[in-house]
């Protein structure tokens, strides 16, 4: 699938009523990686488990980005990128929980557009979320999917790292298999990527939930927040 984006936005659009951002501010793109910023870029340098983003906002810069938003919370100092004045930077408290929503105002809120089913559970996640875009598509509703075997339009899928991808790919992969012809969306959404907000933005019509057993407890400490994050999808 192709990593285009659409047309430069107004940075201001993006983070209204989060940011003031001065008139002529605008990006290309939107990454959440720094070594995929591209001229014209919008960084979005969340706090890690281990990392904070803004470590790796000068890789981002000295790539062309355009903008630097930074959650303040462990932030290391900016000041050093606030004296470049072609780059502008902002801190935006909570910016983990917002990057769905800039990706989803930045593609042209694609889930808005397209029915989107969401599937989690413990197990059964690929094979359900698979077997229901194969049925839309026969019922004459071109369905794509996204989940562990890869995102596409069956039988056409392209291998991804991750069941659930990014805050802001998640989006660029919506707009792209719209753009691609899908009217409906399967997606499998892992209990990682709840707890991590990643589909935060995402309009899903329809949510299913398969089952719940022991599992990712390395991760979630107890089974009561793994069951926790898995009810996300349904708040």
């Amino acid at each position: 699938m192709s990593d285009a984006g659409p047309a430069p936005r107004a940075l201001a659009e993006l983070v209204a009523g989060w940011v003031t951002v001065p008139a002529g501010v605008a990006v290309s793109d939107v990454t959440l990686d720094s070594r995929a910023a591209r001229p014209g870029a919008l960084f979005l340098a969340c706090r890690g488990r281990s990392h904070h983003g803004l470590e790796f906002a000068r890789e981002a810069r000295a790539r062309g980005a355009r903008a630097v938003l930074y959650e303040p919370e462990g932030a290391p100092a900016a000041a050093a990128l606030e004296e470049r004045a072609e780059v502008f930077v902002a801190a935006l408290p909570d910016l983990a929980a917002r990057a769905g929503v800039i990706a989803d105002r930045f593609f042209g809120a694609p889930s808005a557009q397209l029915t989107v089913a969401g599937i989690t559970g413990t197990n059964g996640k690929t094979t359900c979320a698979w077997l229901l875009a194969q049925a839309l598509a026969r019922c004459g509703r071109p369905a794509a999917y996204i989940g562990t075997l890869g995102v596409g339009l069956p039988p056409v899928i392209t291998a991804t790292r991750h069941t659930t991808p990014d805050a802001v790919t998640v989006h660029r992969q919506l707009a792209e298999l719209r753009a691609a012809g899908a009217v409906c969306v399967s997606m499998e959404v892992s209990s990682h990527a709840l707890d991590q907000v990643r589909v935060n933005g995402v309009r899903f019509h329809t949510a299913a939930f398969t089952n719940l057993t022991r599992d990712h407890l390395d991760y979630h400490g107890t089974m009561e927040a793994y069951g926790a994050a898995k009810a996300r999808l349904f708040a």
